[in-house]
């Protein structure tokens, strides 16, 4: 709320009045904002960042998406849905020519966790996209293996891996799947 206060300022200038209740916290004000994207990020808890994630990677923001993601599972949100999603943010819409020798060492490096994590779809998920991408980088590999793991994954999650991998799934997997 904007209130003059004539006798504090002679210049007429407006006074800024927020109320808000307990644990409220006003991010920003103004009297307009135009062609603008907006984020406010505040403390935000690991459960959080980790949801403004998988938001911002489904809207297509792949590098913010991997930004929150990355710092949920540092700050110790670390499942393997988190992974899962993680990891479709960081392959979004690349290629594998895209990808660096870190970005395949993260990925072996994840591929060979996997086990850490509690046997549920997540992690089916997880080792589906895992041995995708691994095995797309062999020119002479068998897309058997990975049809299989593809098949293993619920179909939401096969219809996002497919989204988020169609330019690293290739040959003979791309005309099964």
């Amino acid at each position: 709320m904007t209130e003059y206060d004539a006798t504090a300022n002679t210049d007429s200038y407006p006074r800024v009045n927020n109320e808000n209740g307990p644990g409220a916290v006003v991010g920003i004000q103004a009297e307009q904002i135009h062609n603008s994207h907006i984020h406010i990020e505040q403390g935000e808890d690991p459960a959080t960042k980790y949801a403004n994630g998988v938001r911002c990677l489904h809207n297509g923001w792949r590098d913010l998406a991997r930004t929150f993601i990355r710092e949920a599972i540092g700050a110790g949100y670390d499942t393997a849905e988190t992974q899962y999603h993680g990891l479709l943010a960081l392959l979004c819409n690349r290629s594998l020519r895209e990808l660096s020798a870190q970005d395949f060492h993260e990925i072996e490096k994840l591929d060979g966790s996997i086990a850490k994590y509690p046997k549920d779809h997540w992690r089916d998920a997880l080792a589906a996209i895992c041995t995708l991408v691994l095995a797309q980088r062999d020119t002479t590999a068998d897309s058997a293996a990975e049809l299989e793991a593809l098949r293993k994954v619920s179909e939401a999650q096969y219809d996002q891996i497919i989204d988020h991998l169609q330019h690293i799934i290739r040959g003979g997997l791309k005309d099964q799947v």
